[in-house]
């Protein structure tokens, strides 16, 4: 059989990706289509494909059709309107013309394929109507506006989060860096997660074919961050795939895709970092997994972590071991330590050089810190001729003066800094806009005359060991101090915990880590007061003006209990369960998904937590409360459960309520500190965190600084 002509019509072959052609000829088993590519290259392409690969096409509305009018020999550009199948006809609209119907074979389609060179086709004023112009023009506009904020970033943009400046400048800094290894050390709620999961995503997007991702991440947080990476990221279908998401106790896990992963993201990293010295063998090995891992310097590395360097110097140059570990090895502990303390004084001393600065405190500030870098021949310098400037008495407004002021400044920071991969952005002015801020707290007494009597009985005991260690000072002194915080703390937040601490001290235990400070004379019958009265201590008071302040509220407003303890919140869901509405109370628990309905608009719900969420999760919602059963005696700790809702996205300021015993004096007394002293229940105290950390070190170890000092009456008085 030899060939069969047709009547042109379009068609459509599935063995290429060419698009519309028309059907030339059809030959036993072939078929020959003709494909248009472009009005200024006359000549088609004609291409043999397999006859049972060819389809009709008919032409759909707003399809654009080309028609060469032979009157003026020119071709028109217009688009179709409607088909009339009996007549092969074609209802075609041209710019500012009236339709026309036109045989089909007197129309043409462009195929699929690209133009390759688009000035040729405008020189043969080709182009269409401008009818939609104004409409794309602005679409365009927008998506270019887009781009300039997010600096052209692809994952940015394609992100289900909003674009904010410190974060944006954060990922662009990542990634403009040739070695992408960095800690990423936000205050608490500002987005380090999202800094991270777009950083991730870029990775996927540059390199489609190569880019396995270990993030690793404690129990509690998993189930976050496979919520963040399905519906925030859109990279849900990645998961177990190529971006593989485990517990940083997964030991198998973690073994199996470190080596083999080109970008490895830690959250919490302060936890896996402080493995690196520990005693117990499993969390020795996924340590050295991961450092080993991570020693090719091409590999990209993520490290998150908002926690102080200050008495956590240890989990600190860990973690820049694992960004650089030629230049922090962790055989320089001490010197690690003494750089950190010595930036601090350093820190301290920058506060007094400052352009406004007389000349007189100028003067001192240099003194002591020329003491403090005698090594440093650059400052040395600068600082001479600045003293040359004081002593002649120049004016403030000299711009020498403030020229030096400045460069001395600019070095000391460069110099001093622990690292220059640490990307730290800060709560400002700036990021106010974004976060819904704190609305204060109020005190709830209850009075309990059997808490009142274990806090009496510990009170005894603290002044029977201060007598006994009148004259000792050094680690002795600093042990009992440590001694009596954690009996205090267990005695606020776990009254059988206290017992236990009591019972161990007593019967001198070997898992007492007390166990190294000798019974003192007259602690005996102390402790045994203790005991006595710690076994006539339970919740029913307390639970009970818990039960009252939410069962209070009329309007369903969700709250967060946080308990210093596991044992303590599991006591206030079984009490809460069976007083409230069935459902309305979840239990936080990294291995169960109800908790997550918390965060649902629906309804109010009562979300009790221990210590396990008091980092990382994302709890934020409109209006919600928290209600501390408790208060572990560590600011940054309650900073960080205040961190919890007060972050992006939660809209109204976050109200606090505190549990208080009205009969314990130290109970009230460290309630007046941390809510008068420090206010952590009406702003953030994240940018005092080193400070506030220090200073609580030295208070719980005897030791009094001038700040403390400064602090102290306030509390006194209050209390």
């Amino acid at each position: 059989m030899g060939k069969q002509k047709t009547n042109f019509p379009f068609v459509i072959s599935a063995e290429n990706d060419f698009g519309i052609g028309k059907l030339v000829s059809i030959e036993e088993g072939s078929a020959t289509i003709e494909y248009f590519r472009s009005p200024v290259e006359v000549d088609p392409i004609q291409v043999i494909v397999a006859k049972e690969s060819v389809r009709r096409k008919y032409l759909t509305p707003e399809t654009r059709a080309y028609y060469r009018n032979p009157e003026l020999g020119t071709i028109e550009v217009g688009r179709v309107l409607d088909f009339q199948a009996d007549d092969e006809l074609y209802l075609i609209r041209f710019p500012n013309e009236q339709p026309k119907l036109i045989p089909s074979d007197e129309l043409q389609v462009r195929w699929r394929l690209p133009i390759e060179e688009p000035t040729d086709h405008l020189a043969c004023q080709l182009n269409e109507t401008a009818f939609r112009h104004e409409a794309r023009s602005k679409f365009v506009q927008l998506l270019l506006d887009q781009h300039s904020v997010s600096g052209g970033l692809s994952a940015l943009l394609s992100s289900s989060v909003e674009i904010v400046a410190h974060q944006a400048s954060a990922i662009q800094r990542v990634l403009l860096d040739p070695f992408q290894r960095y800690l990423l050390a936000d205050e608490v709620g500002l987005g380090k997660t999202i800094e991270a999961g777009v950083l991730i995503k870029q990775f996927a997007i540059d390199e489609p074919y190569d880019h396995t991702t270990l993030v690793i991440v404690p129990e509690t947080l998993v189930i976050q961050w496979q919520q963040e990476l399905t519906h925030r990221f859109h990279l849900g279908h990645l998961l177990d795939e190529c971006i593989h998401l485990v517990s940083s106790r997964n030991q198998a896990a973690i073994k199996q895709h470190a080596a083999t992963s080109k970008m490895i993201v830690v959250d919490e990293a302060h936890h896996l970092s402080s493995w690196a010295w520990s005693p117990d063998p499993v969390e020795k090995a996924i340590f050295d997994t991961v450092e080993t891992a991570i020693r090719d310097m091409h590999r990209r590395v993520l490290l998150l972590s908002a926690t102080p360097v200050l008495h956590n110097e240890k989990a600190f140059l860990a973690m820049l071991h694992l960004l650089d570990p030629q230049v922090y090895s962790l055989n320089s502990l001490d010197e690690f330590k003494r750089r950190v303390q010595l930036r601090q004084v350093i820190a301290e001393r920058m506060m007094d050089l400052r352009e406004d600065e007389s000349n007189f405190f100028l003067g001192d500030a240099l003194e002591v810190l020329g003491e403090l870098l005698p090594d440093d021949q650059e400052f040395q310098g600068l600082r001479h001729k600045l003293r040359d400037l004081i002593d002649n008495d120049v004016a403030e407004q000299d711009s020498q003066r403030i020229q030096l002021i400045r460069s001395i400044r600019t070095h000391v920071s460069d110099m001093w800094r622990l690292h220059r991969r640490i990307l730290r952005s800060r709560r400002t002015d700036s990021t106010s806009a974004y976060l819904p801020g704190r609305g204060g707290t109020k005190r709830i007494t209850d009075v309990c005359e059997n808490e009142t009597g274990l806090a009496e009985a510990i009170e005894v005991w603290r002044l029977t060991l201060s007598e006994a260690l009148y004259t000792v000072d050094g680690p002795v002194k600093a042990t009992a101090g440590e001694l009596v915080r954690t009996m205090d703390q267990l005695a606020s937040c776990e009254p059988r915990q206290a017992l236990e601490l009591a019972s161990s001290r007593l019967s001198c235990s070997a898992s007492c880590e007390f166990n190294s400070l000798p019974i003192f004379e007259g602690e005996v019958d102390a402790l045994e007061q203790i005991v006595r009265a710690a076994k006539c201590c339970d919740h029913a008071v307390r639970l009970q003006k818990l039960y009252q302040l939410i069962g209070a509220d009329e309007h369903q407003v969700s709250f967060v209990i946080f308990a210093n303890a596991n044992e303590t919140a599991d006591l206030i869901y079984d009490f809460l369960q069976l007083r409230l509405p069935q459902g309305r109370v979840l239990r936080h628990s990294p291995d169960r998904l109800e908790w997550t309905q918390f965060k649902s608009e629906n309804r109010g719900y009562v979300l009790v937590c221990d210590r396990t969420a008091e980092e990382g999760l994302n709890l934020q919602k409109r209006g919600a409360s928290i209600i501390h059963y408790d208060l572990p005696f560590s600011p940054n700790r309650i900073e960080q459960r205040m961190g919890r809702l007060d972050r992006f996205g939660s809209g109204m300021p976050v109200q606090s309520a505190v549990l208080v015993c009205e009969g314990s004096s130290v109970q009230k007394r460290w309630f007046d500190l941390v809510d008068s002293a420090l206010g952590v229940f009406d702003r953030s105290i994240a940018s005092l965190q080193y400070v506030i950390e220090d200073e609580m070190h030295e208070v719980f170890n005897g030791q009094r600084s001038a700040r403390v000092q400064c602090i102290q009456p306030i509390f006194e008085m209050r209390g």
